[in-house]
């Protein structure tokens, strides 16, 4: 059986060994895909208002993304211990290029969002 060599992602994640390297994706972004289905990721690097964000656009061909999907690829290309956010924005700023694609953001350079975690009724929520 052929080892397979690891791939690390822009964040120098190791990725598990079912996800391979498709192609470089603009000037400086990477495309993987699971070896066993349809699920495939493009990672890049933006700054916004100063602030330096990841993304991940996480799709499949024929159907959207599910929880699970999401959950497995913040893991593997995030970290489990690292906050990771998804937007919903106005119907005025949606853009669509694939009918099937949700993304995920990180904050390389801190951690701006507030601390949501609570309890309602003696339950913890979050």
């Amino acid at each position: 059986m052929v080892k397979l060599p690891q791939i690390q992602t822009l964040l120098d994640n190791k990725l598990p060994r079912d996800w391979m390297f498709v192609s470089p994706y603009g000037p400086a972004g990477k495309m993987y895909q699971t070896i066993l289905d349809d699920l495939a990721v493009i990672e890049t690097f933006g700054t916004h208002k100063g602030e330096e964000w990841y993304h991940l656009s996480v799709s499949r061909s024929n159907r959207i993304p599910s929880y699970e999907d999401l959950v497995k690829v913040k893991r593997d290309f995030i970290g489990a211990d690292r906050k990771a956010i998804m937007i919903l924005p106005p119907r005025s700023e949606h853009v669509n290029i694939h009918p099937f694609c949700l993304h995920l953001y990180y904050r390389r350079d801190g951690d701006s969002l507030p601390d949501f975690r609570g309890e309602l009724e003696g339950v913890a929520t979050i």
